[in-house]
Parts: structure tokens; C-alpha cells; sequence
């Protein structure tokens, strides 16, 4: 008697933890061929002919799977394979299902005429018996969940853990084995140690950062079912950089826009009510940390920066679009940034202004004599549009801080 089970790493082993296969049949004969009974697996995979009348001591058998009756798309694994024994191994040939020759001694037993099962057919791809490809390919390589496969890679901190993984696909026609193992850095571990065609593993490592621009070299070696071999190799990036010392600083500069027209603290401003004005403002670093997760606020409208972080001395613009209340009204700019050791730094910039209500429309006549009356109201044009940046009453304000 024995098992049939189905050999999921077709490394011809029956391993710990694997699923067994009801319903085959099995068959037994004599020397002769004669038939003596047949049995089917049992939900636990086993089968057992009982009470034989041996003809002869010791008398001899022969044990036949019959491949029919397999789970559809599966054969038989590797007979006797590597590193097996005959309490684990798989014992019919893969071509026939026929087992060697069984002696028996009169009043003994053997239960360990086991059947592996893996998917494919005979001398088909993922079957025994094949002349099939091995083959692997390798997925975007990451460190610390950032791809890596070309260099300078991410930065990391030197001596902190970096955690490195690798996915390996097997493209050949045949079921391989051998992922994994020790490493001149460390044990790399897959998870699946085999695949089946097209099945995919995935390989991790953790190391310690080093310091510097770093080449990482993985060479990867597996075996085909039918003993092929095959290795191939893939590189690993990234830089060792360790975090920039003190604080960043957000500072906006001197040279503030509004409208396109220069304006300086303090000056006082008028705009035309229900229009749209833009406020410009540049940016700087002036600290000495980088700023990253550069953004902008605002109590009306909605600003933009060109960039989302900034290096020690680099400057962005930020741009603000908002609409004109009428009256008196302010509105506030907030530029965000956060150095590497998580201070938010933060820079304001207040307009305070007011409003004149658009002139009407006018006639040809009212027109001439508008364009003649000019110097003594401003705040109309030949168009009837506001002068925006009349220098009636208002001011700017600019503040730094951070947290």
C-alpha cells in the first residue's frame, strides 16, 4: 500500500504539508501480469490491499497508477528522485504508472509504495520524462518598496536595515526548483522555493545599508525537474546618504507680483471689485536642510507652486489666481515645506486691499470727455476698466515661521 499525493514543489518529495489525491486506481499484479485487485485512493490519499494469498516466500508484485484517473491536467513526478527515500519518494515510472518489482515476505507489510503528482503531462511541458526549457525572469527590483534596478537607486541612511526584494517568474516549460539560500549578504528567501510554469515567486533580503553608491549583485541558480540547470544574474541599486544635519527655511523673497506689476511691503493697493487678480511670490531655501512636501495655501483661491521641494538655496515660484471682494479685504498666502528631521517650515504673505466697483459702460460723447477728465480719476480708462494697481490705499505684509 501507500499514498498518492501531490507533489506541489516537484522536487519528487513527499514533503511535509502537502494534499493528498483521492480517487486514483490502483492496480496489482503478479510476476505473470495476473490481475489480483484493484483499489481507489481514499480521501486520505491512501490505499491497501489486504490479505494476499502469496503463491511463493517471498512472493513478488507489481503495482500499476493509472494515469486516468489522475486530476485532469497532472502526471506523475520524477521516480526515486534526489535526496529521497523510499519512505518519501514516488515510485511508479512516469511514463507507465508501473512500479519496479515488489518482493514480499510471507506475514510483512509495506505501506511505502507512494505516487507523486504534479501538473502536466508525459514528456509534455511540467511532465517527467521532458525535454523541456528552463528559464527565469526578474521583475523592477526594489529597496525599501522604491524600484532600483538602475543606479544612483534610492537613498538610505548607512547602517540602517534596507529591505531589498525581487520578484522571479519562470517563463520555461518546465517546473524548477532552487530559489533561495544563503548569500555573501545574507539569506535570501523566496517564497515559493519552486514554480511551476508561469508562476511567479518573490525574493527578500534585509541588509545594512553602506555608505556610498552601491552595486548589489544576486545570482540566481535553478533546476529543472528533468536536472537542467540554468543561472542568471541581477543588479541591485542604491546610495548610502547620510540625512542632512539642521533645519530647512522657507523664505519668500523681495520681488513680489501682483497683476504682473512689481509691489513692495506696506504700498497701498486698489483693485476692481468682481475681477480676478494673481499674486506671484518667489520661494526660497534658506536654511540648511533640504525642504521636501512643498506646498501652498491660501484663505481664497487656490495657489501653485513649480516645485515640490527644495535643496539648500534653490527657489520655486508659487502663484495665486484669486477674485476681488469689494471694499476693504485681505487674504492670506502660506508656503509649507518639511526638512528631513520633520519640522514643518512655514513663510505667510498678506495682501491687504480695496475695492472700487467697475465704471459703466459709455457712450462715445461720455468717453471723449472721460479721456480728457484722466488725471483727475484714476480709477476709470478709456475701456472702463479699474486701474488694478492704483496707488490709493491697502497694504502688503510678509512673515516667516516654522514648527
Amino acid at each position: 500500500g501507500g499514498t498518492v499525493w501531490s507533489d506541489t514543489n516537484s522536487n519528487g518529495i513527499m514533503d511535509s504539508g502537502e494534499p493528498v489525491v483521492p480517487n486514483v486506481k490502483v492496480t496489482l499484479t503478479d510476476d505473470f501480469g495476473k490481475t489480483i485487485g484493484t483499489q481507489m485512493t481514499g480521501t486520505d490519499g491512501k490505499y491497501r490491499f489486504s490479505n494476499l494469498d502469496p503463491t511463493s516466500d517471498p512472493n513478488t508484485y507489481y503495482l500499476t497508477f493509472d494515469s486516468a484517473t489522475l486530476p485532469t491536467g497532472t502526471t506523475f513526478t520524477a521516480e526515486h528522485a534526489p535526496g529521497s527515500t523510499h519512505v518519501n519518494d514516488s515510485t511508479p515510472d512516469p511514463q507507465t504508472g508501473k512500479t519496479q518489482r515488489i518482493a514480499l515476505v510471507r506475514g510483512t507489510q509495506d505501506l511505502t509504495w507512494n505516487a507523486g503528482v504534479i501538473a502536466g503531462t508525459p514528456g509534455g511541458p511540467g511532465g517527467p520524462g521532458q525535454t523541456g526549457t528552463v528559464s527565469i525572469s526578474f521583475g523592477t527590483p526594489t529597496v525599501n518598496d522604491q524600484p532600483a534596478d538602475a543606479g544612483p537607486g534610492p537613498s538610505v541612511v548607512p547602517g540602517q536595515p534596507v529591505n531589498i526584494k525581487i520578484t522571479v517568474t519562470n517563463t520555461g516549460t518546465e517546473a524548477f526548483t532552487g530559489l533561495g539560500g544563503v548569500t555573501p549578504l545574507g539569506t535570501l528567501t523566496c517564497t515559493p522555493g519552486t514554480a511551476q510554469p508561469g508562476q511567479q515567486a518573490t525574493c527578500t533580503i534585509t541588509i545594512n545599508a553602506q555608505s556610498g553608491a552601491q552595486k548589489l549583485t544576486f545570482n540566481f541558480s535553478v533546476h529543472g525537474v528533468d536536472g537542467q540547470q540554468i543561472s542568471k544574474a541581477l543588479c541591485v541599486y542604491y546610495t548610502g546618504q547620510a540625512q542632512a544635519q539642521g533645519n530647512g527655511q522657507v523664505t519668500i523673497g523681495n520681488q513680489v507680483m501682483l497683476n504682473g506689476q512689481p509691489v513692495t511691503n506696506g504700498q497701498q493697493i486698489n483693485l476692481t471689485a468682481g475681477s480676478t487678480a494673481t499674486l506671484t511670490v518667489n520661494v526660497s531655501n534658506t536654511g540648511s536642510a533640504a525642504l521636501t512636501h512643498l506646498s501652498a495655501t491660501a484663505t481664497t483661491g487656490t495657489p501653485t507652486c513649480t516645485a515640490s521641494s527644495l535643496a539648500v538655496g534653490q527657489q520655486a515660484t508659487c502663484t495665486l489666481t484669486f477674485p476681488v471682494a469689494s471694499g476693504a479685504s485681505h487674504l492670506t498666502l502660506t508656503i509649507i515645506g518639511q526638512d528631513a528631521a520633520g519640522n514643518s517650515m512655514t513663510a505667510t504673505y498678506t495682501v491687504t486691499y480695496t475695492s472700487t466697483a467697475p465704471a459703466a459702460a459709455a457712450s462715445s460723447t461720455t468717453a471723449s470727455t472721460s479721456t480728457n477728465s484722466a488725471t483727475t480719476n484714476s480709477t476709470t480708462s478709456g475701456n472702463g476698466a479699474g486701474n488694478l494697481l492704483a496707488p490709493l490705499t491697502g497694504l502688503l505684509q510678509s512673515t516667516t515661521s516654522h514648527t
